[in-house]
This record gives C-alpha cells, sequence and structure tokens, in this order.
C-alpha cells in the first residue's frame, strides 16, 4: 500500500511540475512600463528655493521624482517643465532626462522632446510639454524671496500660453530689481553720513 501512495505522489508530482515553470502572468510589456514609470506630478505649489540656485544655464532634476516637475534655466529665465509625458496613445508616463544627448525621452512610446520641452523629432505626440506656474514668494528684491511652483496651473505652447508671465520666471528681472534696490540702499547710507545742510532765509 505505501508503495502504491509513494508512486501515485511521484506521478501525480511529476505532472505538475511542467506548471511551475511556466511564467506567472503574460502581460502586455508596455502596461507594465506604463505601470513602473507612472506619472507623479504633485498636484499642489511647492517651495524650489531661492532663485539665485538657478542661474546656470542647464536642467535641474531635483524635483523629478518627489514632484514630477523638472525646472531649466536658460535664455535669462527658469521655467518648470511637467514632466510628463504628452502622447495621447498611452496613460500618463514620466519622461526622463537624458543629459548624455541633451534630450527629454518617454520610457513608453519613445517620445522626445528638446530641453526647452518642443518635440523632437517624429514621435507619437504632437504637443510639447506643459509648463508649470512658476512665481515669486514675495518681493523679488528681497533676497530671501523663493521661487514657488504651481503644477496644478499649466500653460501649453499650442495655445500660446507660453507668453503668460507665470509661465517663466525672469532671472534677469530679479538681477535688475536687487541692484536697483542695492543702489538706492547705498545712496541713502551716503546721504545719511553726510546730510545736505539746510539752507535759511536771512
Amino acid at each position: 500500500m505505501e508503495d502504491q501512495f509513494t508512486r501515485r505522489w511521484f506521478l501525480r508530482a511529476l505532472a505538475v511540475a511542467p506548471l511551475a515553470t511556466l511564467p506567472m502572468g503574460c502581460g502586455d510589456p508596455q502596461s507594465a512600463a506604463a505601470a513602473t514609470h507612472r506619472s507623479k506630478v504633485s498636484s499642489g505649489s511647492f517651495d524650489i528655493g531661492l532663485p539665485d540656485k538657478y542661474r546656470r544655464n542647464r536642467v535641474y532634476t531635483n524635483f523629478a521624482d518627489s514632484h514630477g516637475v523638472y525646472l531649466v534655466s536658460g535664455h535669462k529665465m527658469l521655467v518648470a517643465l511637467a514632466a510628463e509625458c504628452t502622447s495621447d496613445k498611452h496613460s500618463t508616463s514620466v519622461v526622463r532626462w537624458e543629459p548624455e544627448v541633451g534630450i527629454f525621452r518617454c520610457p513608453i512610446c519613445s517620445a522626445k522632446y528638446t530641453r526647452d520641452g518642443l518635440n523632437r523629432g517624429k514621435s507619437q505626440t504632437s504637443r510639447p510639454l506643459e509648463r508649470c506656474r512658476i512665481r515669486a514668494s514675495g518681493k523679488i528684491y528681497d533676497r530671501d524671496t523663493t521661487l514657488v511652483v504651481d503644477p496644478g496651473k499649466r500653460f501649453r505652447q499650442e495655445d500660446q500660453e507660453w507668453s503668460k508671465h507665470t509661465s517663466f520666471f525672469p532671472l534677469e528681472e530679479i538681477v535688475r530689481s536687487r541692484d536697483e534696490k542695492e543702489k538706492i540702499r547705498l545712496e541713502n547710507a551716503r546721504i545719511m553720513e553726510k546730510p545736505p545742510l539746510l539752507r535759511h532765509k536771512d
């Protein structure tokens, strides 16, 4: 009896064993990739620090993973690009910055964008990346004023919205404003050191 039981168990094990070598699921690779690179663009505004940090012409990836936003400085201004592929061929996914070739690329559809967010070459999308609102937290000439990005407010290039003043932050303007404020401060200090003599009528 024991030999018959052992034999039956062994044959059953052989029948089930090949199933263990099959993959657990055969999902769509594109769907799997989309799940891996799903968009994480923040819905609320967040502070990105002092504008002096963004003087260099480059792409800043500090907030790409945490808030889904790339900061791009150049042409004397700073813009905040939403890190979302604009293709309508798949669900929203995060584009990745590739510094070695100087482009943003979607890992799902391979759509390419320039550092300014414009389309590059042929892709599944017909729209540039969207800009997010960027503004000063206070008076721009105050040295402790920081910048705030609001991903909830978007600007589309194809709708001529990139010319709106909160779709970019003019770095040149803050430098000029601070220089003017410094000149006024120095002039006031000079006057206080040597106040002008008041003329009295005889």
